[in-house]
């Protein structure tokens, strides 16, 4: 856990919402008898200031770690002491209000603030939340959190043959859960996570694809050797990053140049398996964005048997409901960099992305997962 550091201060203080307990004049966001704490994991060290006159009232600017970036505003923080409501004001640097804030008391379940709790202005450019202080701590966060503890308690979760594959920027371990084919002839299955460290509903997806996946090997319904990684950015992740690595790079556009640790790490554990093209036969990258979509290939972007089974697959998710919300979309982008772009040109295998959406819900993420792994073994896997 990382110390939160000073806070620094940032202009522009509001008035002070009815019923708020008060504070000393000046005082740093983190002292005082209601405190405002950013730095810690995932959370981003957010410039912040006290309202005026002492009011415990708070003002975050939400920046990004480089620009120019793709408009990804993360912001998670902790508020602490005396009982009272409280408005903590957001002030985006580089970006429109995006995310519906989610929030959780003491060691309770998240849930999402109510809209009625949340004014957005200025073009999305302020949004001000409304926030109700118990007797124990509130954490308050685009998404729910889903930190390097986590994935550490999923290695738990997912028993089997774990890998240190490299390491990233900072010298954290990349890790990965290396099953072998079950049968001669079967392929295999790369999943990627959290590449850009916003975007945990895609987390969710892939917990719940790869759960599915090993139940049906344990069940005999799949053969296929399945090579997960489930955080590729954990340095990004840690920091509270909107989009990059440490080397404030976007590893999804990376896939081509190869010129960052976590990038080179996966091509890495491909050549020590000795996989060529061919033996992959499916590699879905997880992500999120506002809606739910899945990125295909082009049809005429792979050999006819591999093109087929695609079809087979999106024929059968459509016959079970997946895309009834979750929207398929072939694309062809002219830039080729992207881990769905070079598993098609160079590894010639269904490469997708699937996006999970910002704002839907996590049982409905993960049920569409769920269906979308049963469906690829059923149509062949």
């Amino acid at each position: 856990m990382k110390t939160p550091l000073a806070l620094l201060a940032f202009g522009l203080g509001l008035s002070l919402f009815a019923g708020c307990a008060t504070a000393p004049s000046g005082a740093g966001c983190a002292s005082g008898a209601v405190r405002l704490e950013t730095g810690y994991d995932s959370a981003p060290d957010s410039a912040c200031r006290r309202g005026d006159a002492g009011a415990a009232h708070f003002t975050l600017v939400i920046a990004p770690e480089a620009e120019p970036i793709n408009p990804s505003p993360w912001y998670a923080f902790t508020l602490d002491g005396a009982p009272g409501r409280y408005r903590v004001e957001l002030n985006y640097a580089a970006a429109a209000h995006r995310y519906a804030p989610w929030i959780r008391s003491g060691a309770g379940d998240w849930r999402r603030l109510g809209a009625d709790h949340v004014a957005v202005a200025d073009d999305g450019r302020r949004a001000v939340l409304e926030l109700t202080l118990g007797g124990g701590p509130l954490q308050v966060a685009a998404q729910p959190l889903y930190d390097l503890d986590d994935y550490a308690a999923l290695e738990q979760r997912w028993p089997g043959p774990w890998r240190t594959i490299g390491l990233s920027v900072e010298g954290r371990a990349l890790r990965a859960l290396v099953l072998e084919p079950m049968a001669d002839g079967a392929g295999w299955a790369l999943f990627l996570g959290r590449q850009h460290p916003p975007e945990i509903p895609g987390a969710w997806a892939l917990d719940a694809f790869v759960d599915e996946a090993l139940r049906l090997r344990e069940a005999g319904l799949l053969a296929s050797g399945l090579i997960v990684i489930p955080v590729l950015n954990p340095d990004g992740v840690d920091a509270g990053y909107w989009r990059l690595n440490e080397n404030r790079v976007d590893l999804n556009r990376d896939w081509r140049g190869r010129s960052q640790p976590e990038v080179r790490a996966v091509f890495a554990l491909l050549d020590a398996l000795s996989l060529a093209p061919g033996d992959l036969e499916l590699m879905v990258d997880f992500h999120a964005t506002v809606a739910e979509r899945l990125y295909l290939p082009q049809a005429e972007e792979l050999p006819a048997q591999v093109s087929a089974r695609l079809d087979a697959w999106l024929a059968a998710m459509e016959a079970d409901g997946v895309f009834q919300t979750l929207e398929p979309m072939r694309t062809n982008p002219r830039l080729r960099f992207s881990a769905k772009a070079v598993f098609t040109d160079d590894w010639r295998t269904v490469a997708v992305t699937w996006e999970a959406g910002d704002e839907t819900s996590p049982d409905q993420v993960r049920d569409h997962a769920r269906r979308a792994a049963q469906q690829w073994a059923l149509s062949g896997g």
